[in-house]
């Protein structure tokens, strides 16, 4: 998700996801939406979807990931299944046309799996945090990797500490950097299905300290599980004059085999500067 102000190619708003109806894998390719209000959205002119084809055999593609470089669209998206948990990058310059998809990670599934790749800028520095799947135990940790460019090469892992309650596990997670913060969304893993949506902060990026109560629960949510989601930031200031930052925040929804994407806010009362 990326909210672009003085608009790029007439949208302020874009998006990149990737279809599950019906729990079919063989459609989970990559699609770009672009939206005038964030809520309505529509393919942009020109533009044909999905971004990247279905891969051949058993593999298949997800977790798709958007961010702007200040000129141009940057779209991460990966693909899992050939042996191989793989994360591919392209770039557009209209959000219409994209380059060739090159590897921007690529790791042998024997030795590790990584999940749901999020990338994030702060200075000159780009960080890409993953969710690493560990097979022994179904056990899962973040990681952050670092590179001078968008485009990689990205540097070795380093472990992130984020602790859920009730030893809940990290399964999908969207990163933004806000002022001096960073700010993670977390859809936990409850047997592999859409669980709770966890609100973290973090100051260096890498030591997160996580709420205690969902930011949103699956009991509350309109469908059965809560997913992948994305959070994108904006300062504010309340009718008490009171300073504030309001996030945006998109999530996923599952109800049995549908998926869906809602909408809400998130208001922290405290003073930062974006």
């Amino acid at each position: 998700m990326v909210f672009i102000p003085q608009e790029f190619s007439g949208y302020p708003y874009w998006m990149a996801g990737t279809p599950y109806d019906g729990v079919d894998d063989s459609i989970e390719n990559p699609c770009i939406y672009a939206s005038h209000d964030g809520t309505n959205w529509e393919i942009p002119p020109g533009a044909t979807n999905p971004v990247a084809p279905t891969p051949p055999g058993k593999a298949h593609n997800s977790d798709a990931h958007l961010a702007f470089d200040g000129t141009a669209l940057h779209l991460w998206y990966r693909r899992t299944n050939d042996g191989y948990d793989t994360i591919l990058h392209a770039i557009s310059s209209d959000g219409t046309q994209w380059s060739t998809f090159d590897y921007a990670l690529r790791l042998p599934q024997h030795r590790e799996r990584i999940l749901s790749p999020t990338i994030c800028r702060s200075s000159t520095r780009w960080f890409m945090y993953t969710v690493k799947f560990i097979r022994q135990g179904n056990y899962k940790i973040v990681q952050r990797r670092e590179a001078g460019d968008p485009s990689g090469p990205w540097g070795p892992p380093t472990s992130c500490d984020i602790t859920l309650p009730d030893g809940r596990l990290p399964w999908h997670i969207d990163v933004c950097h806000v002022g001096s913060e960073y700010w993670m969304v977390i859809a936990d893993s409850i047997s592999n299905k859409g669980g709770d949506l966890f609100f973290a902060t973090s100051k260096d990026g890498l030591s997160f300290d996580v709420a205690q109560e969902p930011l949103l629960s699956r009991h509350s949510a309109v469908g059965s599980g809560l997913y992948r989601s994305a959070l994108v930031a904006r300062p504010s200031i309340d009718k008490a004059g009171h300073e504030s930052v309001i996030a945006d925040a998109w999530y996923s929804v599952v109800d049995g085999r549908r998926w869906g994407v809602c909408r809400g806010e998130i208001i922290l009362r405290r003073p930062l500067t974006i």
